[in-house]
């Protein structure tokens, strides 16, 4: 800016020079004129020269009298950036970020000296010190859990306390978890919450649980530990309740089909509840009863029949009882 103002100075003298001499030119042409040494049209001409100097000086003296005051508004916004730039220098020697937790980055955003607006995501981190799911379970399900709860109460301050963990604690739940698809690889975790309504979706309550320390124990190749993105299952327990444990496919319309004493079919009434494969029999059975678990048909009460071990069925009912230890 200065470097201009010193310009416009000496093109304004030099202006003001082109029009002292344009102007002797013109008088000297006016005075042949009037002795007939030249024509009308070199005085005009030599007139417009004139105009054009006048007005490049007036031009250049106007812009001669804005430059200080620009000069001075260049000078403050320096002030201001240079204010603005120190701010942010000692902004960047503040600017330590910190985990108030121990984290493993998951994702970075950014690279290095890359500029950084405000509100812009740095980086991705998932905890070790706990990890939450959210499980979606059938309203059925957890009935047959809330069912065991000895204290209703507490059930439903659970459900309006922003921190229930103890309260379901109290009231006997539990929780499981484990990799989707494998039976002997496990964590146990805690019931934090439950969502506070069902997703619009599937129709289904969620149960927040919680593994702390997912990383601790881990053996490669046998046991990893719990990240984010892995397929898992959790398995809620209750309080211990006592079931007969039958095949599902052994249920006919609230019915079971058992053999008596005397190798005849009988036909009883049961409360159950379904619980994946198996059907879980709260009353109508006794200690000793034959269950029937192929299909018959007809199936006529008092009919003569041959039973036979099913070793297959036994099997799987040993096996889901083993899976939900």
């Amino acid at each position: 800016m200065k470097l201009n103002l010193n310009d416009t100075q000496v093109n304004l003298e030099l202006a003001k020079e082109k029009l002292g001499i344009a102007t002797k030119d013109l008088r000297r042409n006016e005075q042949l004129l009037k002795n007939g040494s030249i024509s009308p049209t070199a005085i005009g001409a030599q007139q417009t020269i004139v105009l054009q100097l006048k007005q490049e000086v007036q031009s250049l003296t106007n812009r001669l009298e804005t430059l200080p005051s620009q000069l001075d508004v260049q000078e403050a916004r320096i002030i201001i950036s240079q204010a603005t730039v120190e701010t942010q220098r000692r902004n960047l020697e503040r600017a330590v970020i910190k985990l108030p937790f121990n984290a493993r980055i998951t994702g970075l955003s950014v690279e290095e000296n890359q500029f950084v607006g405000q509100g812009a995501l740095l980086f991705s981190a998932q905890t070790i010190n706990k990890v939450l799911i959210n499980a979606q379970f059938q309203l059925e399900q957890f009935r047959i859990l809330a069912r065991g709860f000895k204290d209703s109460t507490l059930l439903e301050e659970a459900f309006e306390s922003g921190d229930s963990q103890a309260l379901f604690s109290r009231l006997g739940l539990s929780a499981k978890v484990r990799i989707a698809g494998d039976n002997f690889i496990t964590w146990d975790a805690k019931v934090e919450r439950v969502s506070g309504n069902l997703d619009p979706a599937s129709r289904t309550l969620g149960v927040i649980v919680s593994v702390d320390e997912p990383y601790k124990n881990i053996r490669p190749g046998i046991k990893p530990p719990l990240m984010q993105g892995m397929y898992t299952e959790v398995i809620l327990f209750g309080n211990p309740k006592q079931y007969f444990v039958a095949p599902r496919d052994a249920l006919h319309e609230k019915q079971v089909f058992l053999v008596d004493q005397n190798n005849q079919l009988k036909r009883i009434d049961i409360k159950s509840e379904a619980q994946g494969d198996m059907l879980l029999i709260e009353n109508g059975l006794n200690v000793g009863d034959k269950i029937i678990t192929s299909d018959l048909f007809p199936a006529v009460t008092g009919m003569k029949l041959q039973p036979t071990p099913d070793d297959a069925k036994q099997r799987q009912i040993v096996d889901w009882l083993e899976a939900q230890q």
